[in-house]
């Protein structure tokens, strides 16, 4: 792939310094981070609801059905409308169908609106490896596991801060106020990425046949 010698060592300042490598890193945070803050207070609106663990345990696993037949498919997707449209619509749908989640009023209506959030996040996180790996290749040298590093360290902040975020929200605030402001900024973050969009998605290196 074009990019550096192969060999040169890849330094954490040279990953950090590829537009695409960090708007991967962004992307892959705030996905991790929206599916992380549902997954405690969707649990905690369905007891104030009155609903049972049975209930919040057919919620997710609907949810966990949809992504696990929706990823492949979006892997096939990705592969035909590119890795980047795909990431950017999966975070745009997330952003949409947030507020509407926070306003269900019921089990039946949340778990199919809690399904399409997993779906949409799934539509970022399927796709970004891909990109992830074509944007390693544009670092060049031996960077792949610098890059994919810091794809872990993305994926594990938006872990850490979305379940402590929300809940500190959710303590203050009404679900659907914390959906809506958390949409918002999902919205916010969407727009800033498909502004500084790349004007052709990095492709992956493929081996030698």
């Amino acid at each position: 792939p074009p990019g550096a010698p192969a060999g040169r060592p890849a330094t954490l300042a040279s990953a950090l310094a590829t537009p695409d490598v960090v708007r991967c890193v962004v992307m892959v945070t705030a996905a991790a981070g929206t599916i992380a803050m549902l997954e405690p207070v969707v649990v905690l609106q369905l007891a104030a609801w009155g609903f049972g663990p049975s209930r919040a345990g057919a919620l997710f696993g609907v949810a966990a059905v949809v992504t696990a037949i929706g990823n492949p498919l979006f892997g096939r997707l990705s592969d035909r409308v590119g890795a980047w449209r795909l990431m950017l619509t999966g975070l745009g749908i997330a952003a949409v169908a947030l507020p509407l989640l926070g306003r269900s009023t019921g089990s039946s209506g949340a778990a199919f609106l809690y399904a399409v959030e997993a779906a949409a996040i799934g539509l970022v996180v399927t796709p970004s490896l891909s990109f992830m790996a074509g944007a390693a290749a544009a670092v060049g040298g031996e960077s792949f596991g610098l890059s994919y590093g810091l794809y872990n360290v993305a994926w594990g902040l938006g872990l850490l801060a979305g379940p402590a975020t929300g809940g500190f929200l959710f303590e203050r605030l009404s679900f659907a106020t914390l959906a809506l402001g958390w949409a918002a900024g999902l919205a916010a973050v969407t727009a800033a990425l498909a502004y500084s969009s790349p004007r052709s998605a990095p492709t992956p290196p493929r081996s030698p046949a």
